[in-house]
């Protein structure tokens, strides 16, 4: 594998991170932060997070942490079930019109027409509008 296809990879796992819950390690083993990822800078390997606890409970609205400082990170929410909701939209599709695709957790429908993520459902017409309901009902069921 090509050192570029490696960083593509770490770049996008680490977007796959933006606006999730995350425990970040600090070099000093007894040190971490629990808080939202608002922000990478690929360069220095800096990161900000929002809405922050340490390990001492201490509360900060938002912490700013030095690429040198932290050696760890941890995704601490667990990541949307995407495959489920894939083999659920499937039902309603023949045959390899549906496609999962793990390195963005998205899934896309009739040649990416319809591309379905966490977020919501992008697309239109009348097939978008059915697997936006799908979405939905999903969303509720994991509530």
């Amino acid at each position: 594998m090509s050192t570029l296809k490696i960083n593509v990879n770490f770049n996008r796992e680490m977007n796959g991170l933006a606006e999730k819950l995350v425990k970040v390690e600090l070099s000093d083993p007894d040190h971490y932060y629990i808080g939202e990822l608002t922000g990478y800078d690929l360069t220095s390997g800096s990161i900000v997070l929002n809405n922050v606890v340490d390990q001492e409970k201490m509360k900060f609205s938002k912490v700013v942490v030095h690429g040198n400082l932290w050696t760890k990170i941890f995704q601490e929410e667990p990541p949307f079930p995407m495959e489920e909701l894939g083999e659920r939209i499937a039902k309603m599709f023949p045959s390899g019109q549906i496609k999962y695709q793990q390195e963005s957790n998205t899934i896309s429908i009739l040649n990416g027409k319809i591309i379905v993520s966490e977020n919501g459902v992008e697309g239109s017409g009348p097939t978008a509008e059915r697997v936006n309901r799908i979405y939905e009902q999903f969303i509720e069921e994991l509530k």
